[in-house]
């Protein structure tokens, strides 16, 4: 899975932050996607960061001046459905702050209804699973030689074995890993999660996994 990037003309490359949104600062569910994805854009041998601000009152506040002190050359956002509003605020700020970001959206939302972000300041939205596809579509980006599709649907990972770890190393293990009743309830213990599988063969109506990873 490995990318060779081109030099930009000033002979670095581009640099990519990935943003958990600032809402979920309290929950201690691991963003194994967007781990997942900071892990692929390494072997690609893309310089990543991950903005996932942990416990704070201001994460949002918090959350911007992290990407404004990275100034990535592209800014990766996941999106859930109660994340519509939050994620369009975030885009204008950006935008109007470093204009020439390049927003990619993915997650949930994005991938089931694309429609709904008409109206939001991004670039790109990838539908899916973008394990492969994100490396490939900054990697064009850089190239600057064809506009990429603006919304693509994202290249199935196939072999989750072929895929690197997700980048443990770029989150805050000590405040995911603190006692709590989020893997048994009530019992409260230390827990971190993982992606045995993907994909689901039913379509329940309020779950987007088969939109995501097909029905497999």
């Amino acid at each position: 899975m490995r990318l060779l990037l081109r030099r930009k003309g000033n002979d670095e490359t581009m640099k990519v932050a990935l943003l958990v949104p600032p809402s979920r600062t309290l929950t201690q569910r691991l963003p194994i996607g967007i781990m997942q994805l900071s892990g692929c854009l390494d072997v690609a041998g893309i310089e990543n960061v991950i903005v996932d601000i942990k416990g704070s009152k201001n994460a949002r506040q918090e959350a911007l001046q992290s990407i404004y002190d990275a100034a990535p050359d592209v800014l990766g956002i996941t999106c859930c459905a109660t994340e519509v509003h939050e994620v369009r605020k975030i885009c204008e700020e950006t935008k109007s702050r470093l204009p020439r970001l390049q927003i990619v959206l993915g997650g949930p939302h994005p991938s089931n209804s694309p429609e709904h972000f008409a109206d939001v300041n991004y670039d790109f939205i990838i539908q899916g699973e973008g394990e492969i596809s994100l490396p490939r579509l900054i990697a064009d980006i850089q190239r600057g030689q064809d506009t990429p599709t603006r919304i693509s649907r994202g290249i199935a990972v196939n072999d989750l074995d072929a895929l690197p770890y997700p980048a443990y190393e770029k989150i805050n293990l000590e405040y995911y890993a603190r006692p709590s009743a989020w893997a048994i309830r009530p019992v409260y213990l230390s827990s971190l999660q993982i992606f045995g599988s993907r994909g689901c063969p039913y379509s329940c109506s309020f779950c987007v996994a088969d939109t995501i990873f097909g029905k497999k």
